[in-house]
């Protein structure tokens, strides 16, 4: 119970309207003369009885409070269900209820009319008492009372007569509010708490008597005072507050100016630098301020400038590095050329040419050797997977670059390097490889039993015929059970069903050649000293079968084709010959994915 009360007391406290509780009798006399309308029983009869002479009784009550404050509010918030009532009663004749020897003397009442009155001077009464309080009191807090009478004015107003006024006095008391603050604050901070209370007026009335342009003259002159601070840091914080002004006026006052020359003043004290990291932030400085002016004075020409003595210095540091003969060196080269194009110079000197030169020899290119020492073509890795493979290698099918030259001898790689560049990889075969293997197996001989399945019926042509047709097993068992549905009795049927069976017996033999190849990886990007990345091993075979079938069984269980192989078996030399010894090509074909895996942990952090 004290919970009951306490959530009623919550709710008149925050002005959430609620039905009456003494309304309870009106709601059961509703519920009861609509079961009666329907059928008049005697309990139904009873509990409307008894509900009816208290609704009469809090009804009236209620309406004679109509003079006591806000009296009219009662009335209106329970009115509808008066109407609903007397709405239902009116479809009983004679304006009585009766129950054999009992009856009810309904007293029906127009209420549309009070209705009306009552939404009327509840909304005008709550309405005056919001004015009231606005003229009284002093303090926004105190005036912002008169915001839960507006509420409750709308709520009845159901005409909307003083929407326009409510919207215009809460607006003027956040707007005075928001005036107050702003023209009392000493400074930024102070003034800026009026833009909390011109919001609320904005929402309510958009730009309400031109406040935004006292918001922007507060944020542009905060921007003023900090742009003309000496700490560049400071300054720039003058870009937070036009951007502020800018969302209510772009530009306004052409602020975006003043932020321009803040970096631009900025970018020029490091525009003569002679370090990169120096000129990079000018760069930078200067690009922010073509973001809050395009064509401010001079700084085409002062970018221009930085962006050529940026250049200037990389170029000179990039030549350094690529008259180092060495992997490392050519890819410093190479990323320092590139940077230059990317982010400075994209024309500066012969920079392109140098870059494709010094990237070309940094590249690291991926040869497959044989066993001879031959270059094989390497389409074998250019597929999709290749776009895993860092940048800077290559699967090189220029193989004929290097035509002429063992490299299965490491002593080679100085004369590749020279036809290749700086750096390549190879994957080759290793001279410890075991000797071939051959084995034989067989003969060997298997029986299996095979089963042919056969339908038996007229033929199509009226002829009285029989024809049989070989069907599936899966036919065979359907036609089964069809047979025994339609023909339970074993009776003589049109159509039959029957198998046969037969054997067939193979002998084989069979003869398989084996070979382990030892498989590296060697990584050459130093070629007077190979460093060994991997060492894979792959067993590649090769097999030669005999077979010879024989038949035995029922004609029609023979099957179509019999294997009849009377040749011999490959000799030894044959298999090993077959086997081969340049399957390199292959076992990457095969396995391609490994080397692909491998090749991707080359890391260029590892070049020395």
């Amino acid at each position: 119970m004290k919970n009951i009360l306490r959530i009623i007391a919550i709710l008149l406290i925050v002005g959430i309207t609620m039905p009456s509780i003494a309304q309870k009798s009106v709601t059961e006399s509703i519920n009861y003369a609509e079961k009666l309308n329907k059928k008049i029983k005697k309990r139904r009869f009873k509990k409307f009885k008894t509900n009816y002479e208290t609704a009469l009784s809090d009804m009236a009550n209620i309406e004679a409070g109509a003079n006591d404050e806000f009296g009219h509010d009662k009335i209106a918030d329970n009115i509808n269900n008066w109407i609903k009532l007397n709405t239902i009663l009116a479809n009983f004749d004679g304006g009585t209820i009766s129950y054999k020897d009992e009856s009810v003397a309904l007293k029906i009442k127009d209420y549309n009319a009070l209705k009306e009155t009552s939404f009327t001077t509840a909304a005008q009464e709550h309405y005056d008492a919001a004015m009231k309080i606005i003229s009284e009191k002093e303090s926004y807090d105190d005036k912002k009372a008169s915001f839960k009478h507006f509420k409750k004015c709308s709520h009845y107003d159901i005409a909307k007569v003083h929407t326009d006024k409510i919207i215009e006095n809460k607006t003027i008391v956040h707007y005075n509010e928001g005036l107050r603050l702003y023209e009392t604050g000493a400074n930024y901070e102070e003034k800026s708490k009026s833009v909390t209370y011109f919001n609320r007026a904005n929402k309510l009335t958009p730009n309400y008597n031109n406040n935004n342009e006292l918001v922007l003259e507060l944020y542009y002159n905060e921007g003023i005072r900090i742009s003309g601070l000496e700490s560049f840091n400071d300054q720039k914080q003058c870009v937070t507050y036009f951007k502020m002004a800018n969302k209510i006026t772009p530009n306004y006052k052409e602020n975006n100016e003043i932020s321009a020359k803040v970096f631009f003043d900025e970018a020029q004290k490091f525009s003569d630098s002679e370090n990169i990291d120096d000129l990079k932030y000018s760069k930078s400085l200067l690009e922010t301020t073509k973001k809050y002016s395009a064509d401010y004075s001079g700084i085409e020409e002062l970018y221009a400038t930085v962006c050529e003595k940026g250049a200037s210095i990389l170029y000179e540091q990039a030549n350094t590095a690529a008259e180092e003969e060495s992997f490392k060196g050519q890819k410093e080269a190479s990323l320092l050329y590139k940077s230059i194009i990317n982010n400075w110079m994209k024309d500066y000197e012969d920079v392109v040419e140098k870059e494709m030169q010094t990237r070309n020899n940094s590249s690291i290119h991926v040869f497959i050797v044989s066993a001879d020492g031959s270059i094989n073509t390497t389409k074998a890795l250019t597929n999709s997977n290749i776009v895993q493979l860092e940048q800077y290698i290559r699967v090189n099918d220029d193989y004929e670059l290097l035509e002429g030259l063992d490299m299965n001898n490491t002593d080679n790689y100085e004369s590749a390097k020279e036809k290749v560049g700086y750096g390549f990889v190879v994957i080759k075969l290793s001279d410890e490889t075991d000797e071939p293997q051959v084995n034989n197996y067989g003969p060997t001989t298997s029986t299996k039993t095979i089963t042919k399945y056969y339908k038996k019926s007229p033929k199509d042509d009226m002829s009285g015929d029989y024809e049989t047709k070989e069907i599936s097993k899966s036919e065979y068992e359907n036609g089964k059970k069809v047979l025994e549905l339609t023909d339970p009795n074993g009776s003589k049927t049109h159509i039959s069903l029957f198998t046969k069976e037969g054997t067939i017996t193979t002998i084989s033999e069979q003869s398989i050649a084996s070979k382990t190849y030892i498989i590296e990886v060697l990584d050459a990007r130093d070629p007077s000293s190979p460093d060994q990345i991997k060492t894979l091993n792959f067993r590649l075979t090769t097999k030669d079968k005999i077979l010879q079938q024989t038949y035995s069984g029922a004609s029609e269980t023979k099957p179509s084709k019999l294997i009849k192989d009377e040749r011999e078996l490959k000799s030894d030399d044959d298999l090993i010959s077959q086997l081969g010894t340049a399957n390199i090509k292959s076992i990457v074909t095969k396995n391609k994915d490994k080397y692909i895996s491998i090749l991707n942990k080359i890391e260029y952090r590892n070049l020395q």
